[in-house]
């Protein structure tokens, strides 16, 4: 793996299961890997910025302290993953004597040590330390009003036309979906939801139901609350997927929003995603 640099096509969470690949292999034969324009603030994962296993390319501490990373965001990383640029770092990687430079998207062959150094890797994605704190600050008071909770993650954005629009669901299929979660727990009436979107959402038309979200989110303080819930339930997604193996959490993926939901269907995303 000597001198291999990834650029992971997708967003955040689909570049962290196809980093996982690769990180684990670079765990096993003690080397690291180079990860070249990621999707999100490095620094907000601190384990995975100073690991050992992993560098950088062109995310230079000091020079982002200088420009600012919204500066760096803005300018420096489009550029980095110009089509232009990615195409000429792979042809320089042909001439350049043990440097790989390589472009993957997330079917890309699946590495067997993610199943070897699991915790590994849970821990080197661990946001930083403030950010999981203010989440979980919020889910311990909510765990004082509800006996159960259950994330909704609501796909929209990219969704409108990602396979066509398939896994686009309408707010109000979306309490649908609710409401058979309540007949599913009718046993137990303190029921509560957390609902996560990629866009801003009217939540006046959730007000049937008990639910909260985070004021002020971000992808990464969202996939944090689902991972802290019960339950997740949303379209087939990297994100819930990741936020599932995080934390081990049972998820279920709405394929089809007219099936029945039960809780037999649903599954740990390693036994289906991870492992194999």
């Amino acid at each position: 793996m000597k001198g291999t640099i990834i650029y992971a096509s997708g967003q955040m969470c689909n570049q962290f299961w196809i980093y996982s690949n690769f990180i684990a292999d670079a765990i096993d034969t003690n080397e690291r890997v180079g990860i070249w324009a990621p999707n999100f603030n490095i620094e907000d994962f601190p384990s995975l910025y100073h690991s050992k296993y992993v560098r950088f390319p062109f995310f230079i501490k000091g020079i982002i302290k200088y420009i600012g990373y919204k500066k760096y965001k803005k300018y420096v990383q489009p550029f980095l993953s110009a089509r232009i640029i990615l195409m000429l770092c792979c042809l320089l990687s042909r001439v350049i004597p043990r440097i790989s430079f390589k472009i993957i998207d997330i079917s890309y062959m699946k590495s067997k040590n993610r199943v070897k150094y699991l915790n590994q890797l849970k821990e080197l994605f661990a946001p930083d330390k403030y950010i999981l704190d203010d989440v979980t600050l919020l889910f311990n008071s909510k765990r004082l009003e509800y006996n159960q909770i259950v994330g909704i993650h609501i796909r929209h954005g990219d969704y409108r036309t990602f396979k066509g629009g398939k896994y686009f669901y309408q707010l109000n299929e979306y309490k649908k979906i609710m409401k058979q979660i309540i007949s599913m727990f009718k046993s137990d009436p303190k029921i509560g939801f957390f609902i996560a979107c990629n866009e801003n959402i009217n939540y006046i038309k959730f007000n049937e139901f008990d639910f909260f979200y985070i004021e002020n989110p971000n992808s990464l303080k969202d996939l944090m609350g689902l991972s802290l819930c019960d339950y997740i339930i949303g379209p087939p997604s990297s994100y819930s997927a990741w936020a599932s193996l995080y934390t081990h959490t049972p998820l279920y993926f709405v394929e089809d929003v007219k099936s029945e939901i039960s809780k037999d269907k649903f599954i740990h995303i390693e036994d289906i995603w991870f492992l194999k």
